[in-house]
């Protein structure tokens, strides 16, 4: 299973590392994949995504898997162009920042990714070789030894963590930073939480694009696993959407309530 779990991560890198590069400097097949926002792979309107999204799936993927794997690279095509821009700058700044680490980095990694499953195998490897250069990403009272690697943690959290925020952690800083009303955004996150696998792909899109508007980050390979495991794992993901939602708000909203009461104290400092 955690095989599995790793190719799967490796996979997502992948795609969503394309479809940012069709953002820059393909508009015919950002519009392909925007045609697609919200439909099945089955749909009609999707035939012309495949040639896009079937090269980085998994060796026959059920149902909740596929679909998340074209439901993502949809809704990234499907940004707003300020959005867009931020993805492009992200790349940008990434790929300079870790470049000296790469090479053995990637060495490391693609010895221990298992890419007999089929579909691209370099693209899959170079997806799977950046996980080795981005360490876990956490917000809260277990943030240090998550990213440290002192936890207790270990296996799903851990491997998911390696991918970025969760959506919950994504809408909370957002919330956190008046970008986002926090009793709306707690709502619509409970109800999305409640859905089928049907539902949260119908309500995801509009609630992704609208804080894309407002340039929230949203990790898409984490957001594409979790989608991924929805039929098998929904209780779990959703779990740790809403903890990861109010954990990190209660983190934030206590520094920033604590950082004027340093401020003063310093102030008043003889």
């Amino acid at each position: 299973m955690a095989g599995y779990r790793h190719a799967l991560d490796g996979r997502a890198r992948a795609l969503v590392e394309r479809v940012n590069r069709i953002n820059r400097a393909s508009s015919g097949d950002r519009a392909d994949l925007r045609r697609s926002l919200r439909l099945t792979p089955e749909d009609p309107q999707t035939r012309r995504s495949h040639r896009i999204v079937a090269p980085y799936l998994p060796q026959n993927p059920d149902p909740a898997t596929e679909r998340a794997f074209y439901a993502i690279a949809a809704m990234i095509a499907a940004q707003p162009r300020a959005a867009r821009d931020q993805d492009d700058q992200a790349d940008t700044t990434e790929a300079d920042t870790t470049e000296a680490d790469t090479t053995e980095a990637d060495t490391t990694e693609a010895d221990t990714i298992n890419l007999s499953e089929g579909g691209s195998d370099a693209q899959v490897a170079s997806g799977d070789q950046l996980a080795a250069v981005h360490g876990p990403t956490g917000i809260g009272d277990d943030a240090e030894s998550e990213a440290t690697g002192t936890g207790r943690r270990s296996g799903w959290v851990d491997v998911r963590q390696a991918l970025g925020l969760s959506l919950g952690a994504s809408l909370a800083q957002a919330v956190s930073a008046n970008q986002l009303n926090a009793d709306t955004t707690a709502s619509r996150l409970q109800l999305l939480c409640r859905q089928g696998i049907h539902g949260v792909h119908r309500q995801l899109p509009r609630l992704v694009l609208q804080i894309r508007e407002k340039k929230v980050d949203i990790a898409w390979e984490r957001l594409l696993v979790d989608l991924a495991e929805w039929d098998t794992s929904r209780d779990r993901v959703t779990k740790r959407w809403l903890q990861d939602y109010y954990r990190t708000l209660h983190h934030l909203e206590r520094n920033n309530t604590a950082t004027p009461e340093s401020d003063s104290e310093g102030t008043n400092r003889p």
